[in-house]
């Protein structure tokens, strides 16, 4: 389920809502994609952790990398290597406004570090 909801945000079909608050948009998630649609993936998805992110695998190859560790001074996926992705914003610890990519998704095969 949350990786066919993370696809049809990425996609636009979905809009992001604010966690405090209910049926609120968070205008400060914002998505891209690059390319054709992104088709639900063939189940089952294989789930693998590392020291910085979660991978969701579809049989097919296709991934769905989740930054559960958010980082402001992180680079981004390889555009050569996204088919899209999710941003947002926080307010960090010093009370300045943070941004990071939160996921990103793929289409060209295996999950790569």
């Amino acid at each position: 389920m949350l990786y066919a909801q993370l696809l049809a945000l990425i996609e636009g079909r979905v809009q992001a809502q604010t966690q405090s608050l209910t049926d609120t948009p968070d205008h400060e998630v914002t998505r891209s994609r690059a390319g054709a649609a992104l088709p639900s993936p063939p189940w089952p998805v294989e789930v693998t952790d590392d020291e910085r992110s979660t991978v969701l695998t579809a049989a097919d190859g296709r991934a769905l990398r989740l930054h559960p560790v958010l980082d402001p001074t992180a680079p981004g996926t390889r555009p050569e290597t996204a088919a899209g992705q999710v941003s947002g914003a926080w307010e960090a610890a010093d009370g300045t406004r943070a941004r990071a990519v939160f996921a990103t998704a793929r289409i060209d095969g295996p999950a790569r570090g």
